[in-house]
């Protein structure tokens, strides 16, 4: 190891140490929307017997009816329990509770941190660019007012896997860093939340992490990996595009040009 491989192999571990530090555990609040009736976000919705989305303490809501974007998937009930799973994993794991490192994804400026949220069934891709799964997260007070993100992740049907969301939930692990331990915040001079930018090499990290965190998680949940990105997901409506992280080169990865891409 070079000295400018140590240096930056310190700094790495200042960072993951500065993101996981320990903050006390308290109950969560998982709220998983269906967007299988179109644009507009459903959660606890009777639609002719089936319930669209499920929140609180809601039972298993089970395979989607025929009519819906995918007849038969799990993705609300999969992402359901994985927020279950993920915040028993950073407990046990880092002692921290949950990615925001208060108890859930939230910033805590529209809905308490300790709120879990996700979005499913959604953004059907037609031609061209599409993401398949993706984190919302405003980069201050203000844009969180604007835009009304306040910390989630969201999937495309069919792309709700134990690496896909372990990697979504590690982007707001990033994005929190601008959380102290002490609850106050660390703010830039233009009034933007201290954290990674996700552009150019920070936003490279940013994904590095983030795909070492969902390969991780699967782990956690499965008990293997095969360090394939995007392992098991259905590729009905978004063809299947995962990064392989024991051979980089083996697989061509773009964020455009048609190709699905998690990011």
């Amino acid at each position: 190891m070079n000295a400018s491989t140590s240096r930056t192999a310190g700094a790495l571990s200042v960072a993951l140490a500065t993101l996981l530090f320990v903050t006390p555990a308290e109950a969560i609040s998982r709220r998983v929307y269906d967007f299988s009736l179109g644009n507009v976000a459903r959660l606890n919705f009777n639609y002719f017997g089936y319930y669209l989305g499920r929140g609180g303490s809601q039972p298993p809501r089970g395979p989607s009816p025929p009519g819906m974007i995918l007849p038969g998937s799990t993705d609300v009930d999969d992402l359901f329990d994985y927020f279950g799973s993920a915040e028993q994993y950073y407990m046990e794991k880092f002692g921290r509770n949950g990615p925001n490192g208060r108890g859930g994804l939230s910033t805590g400026v529209l809905t308490p941190f300790e709120y879990w949220d996700g979005w499913v069934n959604g953004f059907n891709p037609q031609d061209g660019y599409a993401a398949a799964a993706f984190t919302r997260w405003p980069h201050n007070n203000a844009e969180s007012q604007v835009t009304g993100y306040q910390g989630l992740v969201g999937f495309t049907a069919g792309w709700v896997a134990p690496d896909v969301v372990g990697h979504e939930l590690a982007h707001i692990l990033i994005h929190s860093s601008w959380l102290n331990p002490d609850g106050s915040s660390r703010v830039n001079p233009d009034g933007t939340w201290v954290t990674l930018t996700y552009q150019g090499e920070s936003g490279a990290l940013h994904e590095g992490l983030a795909d070492f965190f969902g390969e991780a998680f699967e782990v956690w949940v499965t008990g293997s990996t095969d360090w394939e990105t995007a392992t098991g997901v259905d590729g009905t409506l978004l063809p299947r595009r995962f990064r392989n992280l024991s051979n980089p080169p083996s697989v061509m990865h773009t964020t455009g040009g048609g190709r699905a891409t998690i990011s």
